[in-house]
């Protein structure tokens, strides 16, 4: 189940949810904007579903590909912030 992230709530003291993109049986992903910068930042959040999140084996998925993308650059491709 997701849902508590909504619209218009500012996570971290740092992204403001704009939009829900999608969303699936992993979750939903929302667009942000990241409000550390004067000119817009856009980023992709993802909220996990409480089902999904309740294996540790899991978790540690999510982890370890979350991590790759941080050594990624490509134009096409946004930028991945932890």
């Amino acid at each position: 189940m997701t849902g508590t992230v909504t619209v218009g709530k500012l996570l971290g003291e740092r992204y403001r949810i704009v939009k829900l993109i999608g969303e699936g049986g992993f979750g939903a992903v929302y667009q942000a904007n990241d409000e550390r910068f004067q000119a817009t930042r856009v980023v992709a959040i993802k909220e996990m579903s409480d089902a999904y999140l309740s294996a540790s084996k899991e978790i540690k998925r999510l982890q370890t590909s979350a991590a790759k993308p941080t050594y990624w650059y490509n134009s096409t491709i946004p930028t991945c912030h932890r």
